[in-house]
Order: C-alpha cells, then structure tokens, then sequence
C-alpha cells in the first residue's frame, strides 16, 4: 500500500473531527501517513496533537514557531523521503479536500481512481474537475486557472500549478527536493514545472 502525505493546520478544531472519521478508510487503503503538523495546530489544538502524535499510524513532524506554509510541506516532504522506501508511492494530498472526499460523495469515485496509479504511472498529477472548481470561490478559480492557461500558452501542456494531489515514488520526491528553491507556496508550482515533462 501506498504512503500518504498532508501537512495539518487546525488550531480551530474544525478539522480535527474529519481525520478522526476518515483513520478507518485511511487505513484500509494507505501502509502509513506523513504528517506535517504546524506550530499554530500544536499550541491551540491540544486535542488533534494528541490524536496524531499517539497514533501510530502517522508518522509525524513538528515545524519551528513563525515556519511558512510552504516550509511545512517542505519539511513533511523530507520527513517522507528520511523515512520512507524509496520505489514506495507517496500520495501528496490536502486534509481538507481528503476529508471532503472521503467523507462525502465521491468516496468510492476516489478510491478507484487512485488504485490505477501504479508506480510505472507516476508522477501522476490529479486536476479538478469543473464540478470541482466549482466548490471554490471564484477568486480562487481566477487566480489559480491563470497558472494552468499560462502553463498551456508556454508549455503546450494543461497542468494545475497549485495543485491539490499528486501521487510519485519516494525516490522521485527525493530527486525533487534537491532542485526546490522555493520556501513558500510556490514550492507547488515549482513541483510541477520541474516535472512538467514526465507528467
């Protein structure tokens, strides 16, 4: 079974909830979890650190006080490659879109598409639907589909450069992680263009 990856940002508590109902079907289908839980999440939500940190089927880690969003990723993504085998897939995924899908509709839907991802298949990118994008406000949809049109116009490929799920080996995070410059959210741009030609 594959890993699964997503940094957890809920100092609120309203996520907390969602991973709790979805650790059964997470189970069922993923050999372990990478967590990569912010300082905010830590210090407000005592409840969902407890919850990850003593389950042992997340394998977790802790980011620095004033750490970006896109250092999260970056040192979940390395906490992956430290720990995990390198020809293994790795689902990097968004906990609010996982618990929206798992827990709603689309379950079955998502569960069979992600089952015809083999490891000859990847890196393989998942990009919303117009159902999908349809769930966003429209500044969202704006702002982020600029980057795919942009992308056709330069590229002559439809790609979502702030993506939502991208499935890859180990090893291919690894080879990655040595080329990322960025350390904020354009780390999910420079992903995709780094491996726009595999895709």
């Amino acid at each position: 079974m594959p890993y699964l990856f997503f940094s957890f940002h809920d100092p609120k508590g309203l996520q907390t909830e969602h991973l709790q109902k979805m650790l059964p079907i997470l189970k069922e289908h993923f050999q372990s979890a990478f967590v990569s839980i912010t300082p905010e999440t830590v210090t407000q939500n005592k409840t969902a650190t407890a919850f990850i940190q003593s389950n042992p089927f997340f394998t977790f880690n802790l980011n620095e006080e004033n750490s970006t969003l896109g250092e999260h990723y970056l040192s979940g993504f390395r906490n992956v490659v430290a720990k995990g085998q390198p020809d293994q897939l790795v689902h990097l995924a968004a906990s609010d879109r996982l618990a929206f899908t798992l827990l709603g509709k689309y379950k079955d839907i998502y569960l069979e598409d992600i089952k015809k991802v083999a490891n000859g298949d990847t890196p393989f990118l998942f990009m919303r639907s117009e159902i999908a994008w349809a769930t966003h406000p429209q500044n969202y949809y704006t702002a982020e589909t600029m980057s795919t049109v942009a992308g056709k116009i330069l590229f002559g490929k439809t790609l979502d450069f702030t993506w939502c799920y991208l499935i890859l080996t180990v090893r291919q995070l690894t080879e990655l992680l040595e080329r990322i410059t960025a350390k904020d959210l354009v780390i999910f741009a420079e992903m995709i263009f780094l491996l726009k030609d595999k895709i």
